[in-house]
């Protein structure tokens, strides 16, 4: 199957508005993590991280001066960086 590339504007994702990202209870949990439970800890403190420098990014001068096409990329990248940050939310949730 031949690869698809998908261009979005803004307008066609409304649901950047509408996601939310569940708060989890692992910190509170008393048991041991294991090395790669701890490895999925950190990989969504630092995607959390860089999702908070894109959005305040998302909405800077700088980015309402770039073009339609970068624009959609870049929003495109922030609808698919808080998937991957509730998908991980919801692994730690499991552990």
């Amino acid at each position: 199957m031949p690869n698809k590339t998908i261009y979005a504007k803004d307008e066609d994702l409304p649901m950047l508005k509408n996601i939310q990202v569940p708060a989890t209870e692992w910190s509170q949990k008393e048991c041991q993590m294991q090395p790669h439970q701890q490895r999925v800890i950190d990989e969504k403190a630092e995607l959390s991280e860089r999702l908070d420098k894109l959005e305040a990014f998302h909405n800077t001068a700088v980015y309402a001066g770039l073009p339609a096409a970068e624009q959609s990329r870049l929003t495109r990248q922030l609808y698919i960086m808080k998937l991957y940050e509730q998908v991980l939310s919801e692994r730690i949730s499991a552990f």
